[in-house]
């Protein structure tokens, strides 16, 4: 699956807002963050603790972080497992785990490429092996790597769709306004209007979808028939795709540098103030700890009350954290490196990565413990 930005096509397909606090609609090679503003950027990364450092790609070298290959332990999710990539970071804890493994797997078997513009949004697969993924085209791709359907789209999708146990298919566009339930078939189930969808959906065990009206600063939860179950707002942009608790709680980050979680009812828990713009989504540990990137530092938070566990301040987190079955933590920073961190929040290695990780971006752990990851 190609996924990537053309940075050769000059073309203009949008109608861009340059407000000052939106700093992430312009995202093309005139308007990277770094020109937007300097200050935004300027951070420290405190490596005292780091205990090794990968600095070249190879299969040698991830061999030999490789763990041994044993079944993977499931653990308890909220949303669908039995997919085998059925939304954003897996399931509805992003926690990144594949039930799968990788380690006999280093060969590009196909590709699929769209002629008309870049692939923003990540592959999600059914259990019957369809892939969807989108450009200004939405696809399904069978796992030979033809392609199935495509369905045209108003804008282009940024964030990976989300299945539900029925295979239907849900996911928002940005600069087109709308949230689309997709039948297995490629065809219409419902339609809704939104203010630009930048992040992906979940869905709980009732059914119902989760997703981020970004413009409109809004949480709705959906139910599956497309009507609106509640309305919650924030007090700015949402770029956070939300993930969901073992209590159904919501977690989600906004631009205004708060942590909302949200009970399944649509009221406020609890809000965290980080201090810095949230873009990253949250994930969410096998204990319930809470983790979340801003444009400072890595926080991890407790589920009840939303009070600090531990931040770290390794730069500005776009990116969505991933755990591993021993709790670790892998997240990717805007400074170009990409982090394995111990539950307690000390850093246990770093690789030098070759690009930086944009929001939206995270990692996937396969079951023999191999991490895969993009960067821009």
């Amino acid at each position: 699956m190609t996924l990537g930005h053309d940075i050769n096509n000059t073309t203009d397909k949008r109608s861009v807002n340059n407000s000052d606090d939106f700093a992430f609609r312009r995202f093309d090679k005139y308007f990277f963050p770094e020109s937007y503003s300097s200050e935004k950027n300027r951070f420290e990364i405190d490596v005292s603790n780091v205990t090794s450092e990968v600095s070249t790609f190879s299969k040698e070298t991830i061999y030999s972080s490789l763990v041994e290959k044993i079944p993977f332990q499931t653990v308890s999710y909220v949303g669908l497992i039995d997919f085998p990539w059925p939304m954003h970071c897996h399931d509805t804890r992003h926690t990144g785990r594949s039930l799968y493994s990788t380690i006999d797997t280093w060969d590009v078997t196909w590709s699929v490429k769209d002629e008309k513009y870049f692939m923003m949004g990540s592959p999600v697969i059914d259990k019957d092996g369809t892939i969807y993924t989108s450009s200004l085209d939405f696809y399904a791709v069978n796992s030979n790597g033809t392609i199935k359907w495509t369905y045209d789209i108003n804008g282009y999708t940024w964030s990976a769709p989300a299945i539900d146990e029925n295979n239907t298919i849900y996911f928002g566009t940005v600069y087109g306004s709308n949230f689309y339930a997709l039948y297995q078939n490629g065809t219409q189930k419902w339609r809704l209007s939104a203010s630009n969808v930048f992040n992906s959906p979940a869905i709980g065990n009732d059914g119902i979808i989760y997703f981020a009206d970004t413009d409109n600063w809004q949480l709705k939860a959906v139910y599956p028939n497309g009507t609106i179950k509640w309305v919650f707002t924030a007090n700015h942009h949402i770029y956070s795709s939300p993930a969901i608790g073992e209590d159904g709680s919501i977690y989600f980050g906004s631009i205004d540098g708060y942590v909302y979680a949200v009970y399944p009812n649509g009221t406020l828990k609890w809000k965290f103030n980080t201090g810095n713009w949230i873009h990253g989504s949250a994930s969410i540990g096998d204990d319930g700890t809470v983790y979340i990137g801003s444009d400072g530092s890595l926080w991890a938070l407790y589920p009840n009350n939303g009070t600090m566990k531990w931040n770290l301040n390794i730069g500005a987190i776009w990116s969505t954290p991933v755990i591993d079955q021993d709790g670790n933590i892998y997240v990717g920073s805007w400074d170009y490196k990409f982090y394995s961190i111990y539950s307690n929040g000390t850093i246990r290695w770093v690789f030098n990565a070759p690009g930086r990780f944009w929001f939206g971006t995270s990692g996937a752990i396969s079951a023999d413990g191999t991490i895969y990851f993009g960067t821009n």
